[in-house]
């Protein structure tokens, strides 16, 4: 047996990568947005350079993500922990609080029966990753309902035409939103049976990046538009629950690489040289056996 350093050494980068991308990737966005950003037409000005450079980072952080994880955890087994570390039950506590608000909020609202339920669901899948007693069936359930409710989120923002379509910072939330579920999704694998590894860290660092600056940034857009009671708490409660996500999946990227690997068997190459030697092994004892038989015979 020996001990798989090259994997955990990989890890470690990939997870250190992926936490300074983000904050570089958050920073430049919410700097964007604050210096930039036209709220009354939601486009940038023509030539700012705050938003290209945001938006060649968040693609140039993904497709860096992608290559990294097929290279180095393709076909491997991680140590992921289904029991949570402290830091993973905080900030799951922290997304089941605000997960039980928005579906107050939406039951406030008038909200149909299917969001308040995926809302709830999401609230007791967070509950059960926090008190590390879920089973399959219940991690199915109860997380493909916070996958929903994120889905219902994209529904309606698509449907909301108040920000023009193509607006950047719209189509940014939907790429957010797309990254959050599909965290979710390789998670719920994770704790129902092994994750696939490379799936895994990939879908991790990509949420942690993205859903990290894309909440950060709606969270600036948010709160300047309170000023002007041009936004509701359901705003700011999406977007608090979306900066959770965004912790939860980086919290659990740091306690994965954290975690000591699994060992590895050695691999034995077979070549002509071995195979000559088992050869010979066989034939001398062949010859032992023939042996005691001749003197008998005699």
């Amino acid at each position: 047996m020996k001990n798989n350093l090259p994997l955990r050494r990989s890890a470690l980068i990939y997870t250190a990568a992926a936490l300074a991308l983000t904050l570089l990737s958050t920073l430049l966005r919410a700097l964007s947005l604050t210096l930039s950003y036209d709220a009354s037409i939601g486009y940038f000005p023509a030539g700012a350079v705050l938003p290209i450079l945001s938006e060649i980072l968040g693609v140039a952080s993904v497709i860096f993500f992608a290559v990294f994880a097929i290279l180095c955890f393709r076909k491997k087994e991680t140590a992921y922990a289904k029991k949570p570390s402290l830091a993973v039950k905080i900030v799951s506590g922290i997304a089941a609080v605000l997960s039980l608000l928005l579906g107050i909020y939406d039951l406030k609202v008038g909200a149909s029966v299917l969001t308040l339920l995926f809302c709830f669901g999401a609230c007791l899948y967070f509950l059960l990753v926090l008190t590390a007693k879920t089973t399959p069936a219940l991690a199915l359930a109860f997380g493909f309902c916070a996958i929903l409710r994120l889905l219902s989120e994209l529904a309606s923002s698509y449907v909301d035409l108040f920000v023009p379509m193509n607006s950047p910072e719209k189509v940014w939330l939907y790429v957010g939103i797309v990254a959050a579920m599909f965290f979710l999704v390789s998670e719920i694998r994770a704790l129902v049976t092994k994750p696939y590894t490379a799936i895994w860290f990939f879908s991790a660092a990509s949420a942690t990046l993205i859903v990290g600056s894309t909440s950060v940034a709606l969270l600036v857009g948010t709160i300047h538009s309170l000023f002007y009671g041009r936004t509701d708490d359901g705003d700011l409660l999406f977007a608090l629950l979306l900066l959770s996500l965004a912790i939860y999946a980086g919290t659990r990227l740091v306690t994965v690489s954290l975690t000591p690997l699994p060992e590895e068997p050695e691999e034995i190459e077979e070549t002509e040289e071995t195979e000559e030697i088992k050869e010979t092994e066989l034939t001398e004892a062949f010859e032992a056996t023939e042996e005691p038989k001749e003197t008998d015979e005699q």
